[in-house]
C-alpha cells in the first residue's frame, strides 16, 4: 500500500502543472486534463481515482503540517507517512497551512505570520538598537511547517541547476504546443534516439 502511494506521488511530481500554481499551465484545463490521462495510464487507474487519490494525499499532507493550537495538550504530530516524498510540494502549500480549508489558498501577509509568532514577547528598545531579552516566558518556537519549508529552500539553493536540466526545460514551451498524437510520436523518437546514442 505504502509503496504504491510512493510510486503514485513520484509520477505526480513529474507533472508540475498539477501542483505548481505559479505555472501558467496550472490554470489550463487542456494541459491538466492531458496530464491526468497520462498519470492514469502510468498508474493503471482511472483519471477520477487518480484525482481523488491526489486530493486525499495532498490534503492529508497539509493537515499534518498545520501547527498545533497554542495551549493545546495534544502531543507533537507525527510526520506524514509520505513526508519525504512530498517535499517538492512545500513551496506551493505554505499559504494554506494556516487555514482550516486545505482546498482554499488565501493570500496571507508574511508580516501577519511573523507577528503572530512573536506576540507577547518582552523587549527593550533604544534609539539606535532594538534588542530582545535573552530569557523570557512565552517564547514560541517556529512550527514544523516553517522549518520544513526553510530546509527545503536551503536545499534547493545549494543545488545549482545543471546545464542538462536547463536545456530540457527550455524545450518545454514547444513541447506543450504538441497535440496528443504529436507528443506520442515525439516521446517515441526521443527514446529511440537516446537508446541509439547510448549504444554508440
Amino acid at each position: 500500500m505504502a509503496s504504491a502511494a510512493v510510486n503514485f506521488v513520484k509520477v505526480i511530481e513529474e507533472y508540475p502543472c498539477l501542483y505548481n500554481n505559479k505555472l501558467p499551465e496550472y490554470s489550463r484545463k487542456d494541459v491538466t486534463d492531458r496530464a491526468w490521462v497520462e498519470v492514469a495510464q502510468r498508474t493503471n487507474t482511472s483519471v477520477y481515482d487518480c484525482q481523488n487519490k491526489w486530493k486525499n494525499i495532498r490534503n492529508g499532507f497539509v493537515r499534518s503540517l498545520k501547527p498545533t493550537p497554542c495551549g493545546s495538550s495534544t502531543k507533537q504530530k507525527k510526520l506524514y507517512y509520505l513526508y519525504d516524498e512530498l517535499q517538492f510540494l512545500l513551496p506551493f502549500v505554505k499559504a494554506i497551512i494556516y487555514t482550516n480549508e486545505p482546498d482554499n489558498i488565501p493570500q496571507k501577509e508574511d508580516s501577519n505570520e511573523s507577528s503572530s509568532a512573536t506576540e507577547d514577547v518582552p523587549y527593550t528598545q533604544s534609539h539606535t538598537d532594538i534588542s530582545y531579552t535573552k530569557k523570557f516566558k512565552g517564547r514560541r518556537v517556529a512550527n514544523d511547517a516553517d522549518k520544513a519549508i526553510i530546509d527545503y529552500i536551503k536545499r534547493k539553493e545549494t543545488k545549482p541547476a545543471s546545464a542538462r536540466k536547463m536545456f530540457l526545460l527550455s524545450l518545454l514551451p514547444d513541447v506543450e504546443k504538441l497535440s496528443a498524437q504529436q507528443m506520442s510520436k515525439f516521446r517515441l523518437k526521443m527514446l529511440l534516439l537516446l537508446e541509439e546514442i547510448q549504444a554508440e
